[in-house]
């Protein structure tokens, strides 16, 4: 007789690192509920308010501009906050059209393209939005600075926004896009560390002013010999961030930025204005070959021509002279009255007209 004789596989048992990954898992969820616990009951406290107002320049004007909003908005990096009026603006195309219009000066000191994409998606998703949105460009910028994570950036980077900046920046940097992810999961939390500062300094910053609807003055014109040593310090400064001699090249990523803010602003029925920044005449030596000037304004020019939006390169405006600096490159409230004048009545009225 014949036994049949069969033998069973014995079941595998959990391992070590089977009961890891579950611990893991369970860690991560509790940790994820943890954190939404305490967002839903931190966000409408009275600390992350002031926290907004203290912590920088993009969340502190956001709160300003939510309230006062603006036929006439602005933005650019701190040449554009020190060189556009609002008040001077109002009073001009009063002049011009017969008609008041307001603005606000949305420029962010150190601000880079993907600011300037965040803050064009605020103005076109205010309502009402601005009749005209004008956008600052200079030159260092489109080879340096490309980055969200850059000063200032991540606190103010709301979910509405991360499709722009994934948009923008996949083609050219995966690492930036996956970043822009990041920041706009994160920018609830982007400000803890401060409150945790805040918290055991038991004290906060002073809250973040503005002169007049985001304009912040720089004071009267300086001695010239002072705006001279001033601006050629600046100068060199500018010219290592565009030197082609040290491998520097045009990025490709801060048009492609620009490119989504004036997308953004036309879908809104916004007139957009490129605008190339004003500057001291001390900051002209790197207009040459050897830094990458000429691809800047290329690419600019490039960008607003595919995009259907004037570009004015206001490099060198009339009417402003050296002296109406502070420096190299930030106007006196002399030189940005005349400066706002000038933009008021041949680049904005006809627009409004």
């Amino acid at each position: 007789m014949t036994t049949e004789h069969s033998e069973t596989a014995p079941e595998s048992e959990p391992t070590a690192s089977d009961a890891g990954h579950g611990a893991f898992l369970v860690s991560v969820v509790s940790m994820a509920a943890v954190l939404v616990a305490a967002e839903l009951f931190y966000r409408d406290s009275s600390v992350e308010l002031r926290l907004r107002k203290n912590s920088n320049y993009v969340t502190a004007k956001r709160l300003e501009y939510e309230t006062l909003g603006g036929d006439i908005v602005v933005t650019g990096d701190s040449r554009m906050y020190h060189a556009i009026i609002p008040q001077v603006m109002q009073e001009t195309l009063q002049g011009a059209t017969g008609s008041t219009y307001t603005t606000f000066n949305f420029g962010i000191p150190s601000g880079t393209t993907p600011i300037f994409l965040m803050v064009a998606h605020e103005a076109a998703t205010h309502k009402p939005p601005p009749k005209v949105f004008i956008l600052g460009v200079t030159p260092a910028l489109f080879s340096c600075c490309d980055a969200v994570g850059a000063a200032g950036t991540q606190p103010g980077v709301r979910w509405s926004a991360v499709p722009l900046f994934v948009r923008a920046a996949w083609r050219t940097n995966v690492e930036d896009a996956g970043a822009s992810v990041f920041y706009g999961a994160s920018h609830l939390l982007g400000m803890r560390t401060e409150l945790s500062t805040a918290v055991h300094d038991l004290t906060l910053a002073p809250p973040i002013t503005f002169h007049n609807r985001g304009y912040w003055s720089l004071g009267g014109r300086v001695p010239p010999a002072h705006q001279d040593v001033r601006a050629r310090g600046r100068a060199g400064a500018y010219a290592e961030l565009m030197d082609k001699s040290k491998g520097i090249e045009l990025r490709p990523t801060p048009g492609r930025y620009l490119a989504e803010a004036i997308d953004d602003l036309k879908r809104h029925g916004v007139k957009v204005i490129v605008m190339g920044t004003p500057q001291a005449r001390q900051l002209d030596w790197y207009h040459d070959e050897k830094h990458t000037y000429f691809e800047y304004i290329n690419e600019v020019k490039r960008i607003t021509s595919e995009h259907g939006v004037p570009f004015v390169d206001m490099n060198a405006p009339p009417g402003i002279e050296s002296t109406d600096f502070m420096d190299g490159d930030h106007l006196s409230e002399p030189g940005g009255t005349v400066f706002t004048k000038y933009v008021a009545t041949e680049l904005v009225a006809p627009l409004l007209k």
